[in-house]
């Protein structure tokens, strides 16, 4: 079935995925999906930009089938033969900001690895974009959520500027072992300890994380941390010195199994970089960023007795 619709005045400047999830009756995500895989005609030309402003009077066409709107990501190929989903928060001209899922690297060890760069370089030129773009900031493997790429030199340049002065914004969610009961900061210094692990020791290199609790249930916590510093493992790190290790995080003491049989299997640490905001960026407003939790995060903390909202 297509749905053509016209942009109607008194929602001229409109986001694409807005505009598609009112028209269908959909929700944003539904709408995103249909935007992803090329469903969406904009003046008669497919468009993937799914946050592309509207302009008044101009035509929207939506190739909708009703088993089709809960359907998943497309799976995209990258050039080293390793397949991964993508889900696109945000696209523009100058950077492109997707959900990472955990288990992919930010940048690739050897040439065989898959990395988020080869992954949105192979989707950007699925969708007849410009594949370039340049890792301005990384994300351990285990860890989920927002990551921002700049597609040119100068919205690179742009965006190491802010990550180097501090000025962005980081917020994740973690899932951790423990009634973590109440706000607290942690100040301390972060250095290397035995093989890959990190350590707070007073010759490392200062890192501050403030931390806010959000529910506890069955031993376990969910808790937002904000860090200033963006040291190696730092959320990982200071949590674990608290006392409260990240579920799964096995490098740090986190539980792997957890259930009222021990029988469920956590695979990787429960942290998720919820949002990031970019003040200024680029001499324009400012952008925040914000990716979904997945579904090993929430299916961990439902286990766990936590009433996901």
């Amino acid at each position: 079935m297509v749905v053509g619709a016209e942009v109607p005045s008194d929602v001229d400047g409109v986001r694409l995925d807005r505009f598609v999830a009112r028209v269908c009756e959909l929700s944003r995500r539904q709408a995103r999906i249909l935007i992803r895989t090329g469903r969406v005609k904009l003046r008669g030309k497919v468009v993937r930009v799914m946050t592309k402003p509207l302009k008044a009077g101009w035509t929207v066409e939506i190739v909708r089938e009703q088993d089709q709107c809960a359907s998943k990501t497309p799976t995209v190929r990258t050039n080293e033969s390793s397949v991964k989903t993508l889900e696109v928060v945000h696209l523009d001209e100058r950077l492109i900001a997707i959900n990472k899922p955990a288990g992919l690297l930010s940048e690739a060890e050897r040439p065989s690895s898959g990395s988020v760069s080869a992954v949105v370089s192979a989707w950007l030129a699925e969708s007849g974009e410009q594949p370039k773009v340049e890792l301005v900031h990384r994300l351990d493997a285990g860890t989920s959520g927002i990551m921002v790429l700049a597609r040119t030199r100068v919205a690179a340049s742009a965006l190491g500027r802010l990550f180097a002065a501090r000025a962005v914004k980081k917020v994740y969610l973690a899932l951790v072992a423990g009634n973590f009961a109440s706000a607290r900061e942690h100040s301390g210094a972060i250095g290397r300890g035995r093989g890959s692990q990190r350590i707070v020791r007073s010759d490392g290199k200062p890192a501050f994380t403030a931390f806010e609790p959000v529910s506890a249930a069955d031993g376990a916590s969910l808790v937002r941390a904000t860090p200033k510093t963006g040291r190696t493992h730092q959320i990982r790190v200071h949590l674990a010195d608290l006392g409260y290790p990240i579920i799964g995080d096995g490098l740090y003491g986190g539980l792997k199994y957890i259930g009222s049989a021990q029988d469920v299997v956590v695979t990787r640490p429960l942290l998720h970089a919820e949002s990031l905001w970019l003040p200024g960026f680029d001499g324009g407003g400012d952008l925040m960023l914000e990716a979904s939790v997945p579904v090993d995060f929430v299916s961990a903390a439902k286990t766990l007795g936590h009433v996901w909202p």
